[in-house]
């Protein structure tokens, strides 16, 4: 997998939830997947990229305000490690963001399991469901 397999897209997609955390500077993701693609909310989110993955998954990458102890924190941002939030489609989209960025995830509550059958049509949401239920 080459790291331009990722397709910056615009708006966010439908089936995104959240899925874990990550600790990485700005630059970092940036040379990874190029610059923020969405300012997200401006309010509680800085910098957001939302990208479509090698196997036709999405994600979006975003940081969190209430993430930081202080103003002053947050005005640092871009120029230190800080906590990135993960929202992905499926558990596949979010491992290939961790393969491009060289990191692992922590996953919330844990890691999810791969979906059987096709991963593009089966969220992490409804993969915990089932999980939960056998």
């Amino acid at each position: 997998m080459t790291l331009t397999s990722f397709t910056a897209i615009e708006g966010y997609p439908r089936d995104c939830h959240f899925v874990g955390t990550f600790r990485a500077t700005r630059p970092r993701i940036v040379k990874a997947f190029g610059p923020p693609n969405s300012k997200g909310d401006v309010i509680k989110t800085s910098s957001e990229w939302v990208l479509k993955t090698p196997s036709a998954g999405f994600v979006a990458i975003y940081d969190d305000r209430d993430d930081y102890p202080s103003e002053c924190a947050w005005s640092r941002r871009k120029h230190i490690v800080v906590k990135w939030h993960l929202a992905a489609t499926n558990s596949v989209a979010a491992e290939e963001v961790a393969e491009g960025l060289g990191l692992q995830i922590n996953y919330f509550p844990s890691k999810p399991k791969n979906p059987r059958g096709n991963p593009e049509t089966k969220d992490l949401h409804e993969a915990r469901t089932t999980d939960n239920e056998g």
